[in-house]
């Protein structure tokens, strides 16, 4: 018992300083956001962002003051008379008071966050890391400007959007996304079919067992997609069949992989009648069959994107524009003509416009990740090749070969031969 008294009466004087120390925390942090707190009043007097109701200043309330990870925020409500633009167009103000990792993130016409932080993750070159999501076709964004890690789940915002200039990072998350996917999804889940028309995007990911077809060529990227509309028609039989909305909801031995379609530089493909409407037709019905689009683009098209297909891309992301226009067409307003950092994007979702911060993924890194689930697929060329060099004394075979099956991934497909 004596020993016990002595070990409790030991830990009374570390509970005292703990107390002690935690008190003393707490006094430095309500001085830090008093000082805080001045310091954005005074934000509000040097750029007039007040009213006058006789000579008395009427201010934008500070409602709350929080401290974060990685620098602090400010919680301000608009009072009766203020508009929202009162605050958003002298939002340099507070880059002069704070400096430029300042972000003023509009909550409603009478909301506003004032975020200060000690670095911007949006201006700062942060690596590529391999995460395992829980989704069922994960797209890895990258990261907001508190360091929180931007992704959704395709499978409920379906089809993507992605606009850059060079440099802006639309081929860092390009292949960011793919290479999530590729180690997310085995090749039984995913198929993956990648149209690249400017011959420079895709070729990191040829002999991969999930790409079907991984080309430029038109008069190819025709027959697949014929192929895929077929795919289309047989899974909507499939659904109706087993009286389910989604694909996802069929029985586990016959629910067919889900195929996702990326096509880069696609405005390059406004002539080509077949291929537009074609991908009209998969943004409209392709969510519950299984189908994605994931387009990409240096210049925006506003007759490609004006359109059906635009309304039916749940989820667009820009990097640095031209002008405003070309920003208008992507994300439906202004914004990514002031984007001065690489891989610094706006990603407009269902939750609203976002800031985001692409991860770096180099080719070199990228492709040694890959290199150990390269397969050599065999086609028929080869097999041709082989026939021509044989001796020309030798009889040729009168045996017909054997005759080529179309590629067909919807189980019913697969029940019909």
């Amino acid at each position: 018992m004596g020993e016990e008294k002595n070990k409790v009466n030991l830990s009374v004087p570390q509970r005292l300083k703990n107390y002690a120390k935690k008190y003393y925390e707490k006094l430095k942090e309500n001085e830090v956001k008093q000082l805080f707190k001045a310091k954005v009043i005074e934000c509000f007097e040097l750029g007039d962002m007040y009213r006058k109701y006789g000579d008395v200043p009427i201010y934008p309330q500070i409602v709350r003051i929080g401290l974060l990870e990685n620098g602090i925020e400010a919680v301000l409500n608009l009072p009766r008379g203020f508009k929202p633009g009162d605050l958003e167009e002298k939002s340099y103000v507070f880059e002069q008071e704070f400096g430029q990792n300042i972000e003023l993130k509009k909550v409603s016409s009478k909301t506003f966050v004032l975020y200060v932080f000690m670095n911007n993750p949006l201006k700062e070159k942060y690596d590529y890391q391999l995460m395992n999501f829980k989704y069922n076709l994960p797209i890895y964004v990258g990261k907001d400007s508190r360091g929180k890690t931007i992704s959704y789940d395709m499978v409920e915002e379906p089809h993507l959007l992605i606009a850059g200039e060079t440099g802006s990072g639309k081929s860092v998350i390009l292949r960011s996304i793919l290479t999530t996917l590729i180690f997310n999804k085995t090749p039984e889940e995913l198929k993956l079919y990648l149209f690249d028309l400017k011959k420079s995007e895709f070729f990191l990911f040829k002999q991969l067992p999930h790409v079907v077809e991984n080309t430029y060529d038109r008069e190819k990227m025709k027959k697949r997609f014929s192929e895929i509309l077929n795919e289309l028609s047989d899974r909507g039989d499939l659904l109706e069949l087993h009286e389910v909305p989604h694909i996802d909801e069929l029985p586990k031995e016959v629910k067919p992989p889900y195929i996702m379609i990326f096509i880069d530089e696609f405005s390059l493909i406004n002539d080509v009648k077949t291929i537009v409407d074609s991908i009209e037709d998969i943004t409209a019905i392709g969510r519950a069959l299984g189908v994605f689009m994931v387009l990409s683009t240096q210049r925006p098209d506003a007759k490609i994107l004006g359109g059906r297909i635009k309304a039916l891309l749940t989820v667009r992301i820009g990097g640095r524009q031209q002008d405003a226009v070309n920003s208008k067409i992507v994300i439906d307003c202004g914004g990514c003509e002031k984007l001065t950092s690489p891989g610094h994007m706006k990603m407009k979702s269902i939750l609203g416009l976002i800031d985001v911060k692409v991860p770096l993924l180099d080719y070199k890194v990228a492709k040694e990740m890959l290199n150990p689930l390269r397969v050599e697929k065999v086609i028929e060329e080869v097999l041709e090749e082989k026939e021509k060099i044989k001796p020309a004394n030798r009889k040729k075979s009168t045996k017909k070969g054997k005759e080529k099956k179309p590629i067909v991934w919807g189980v019913l497909g697969e029940q019909k031969r």
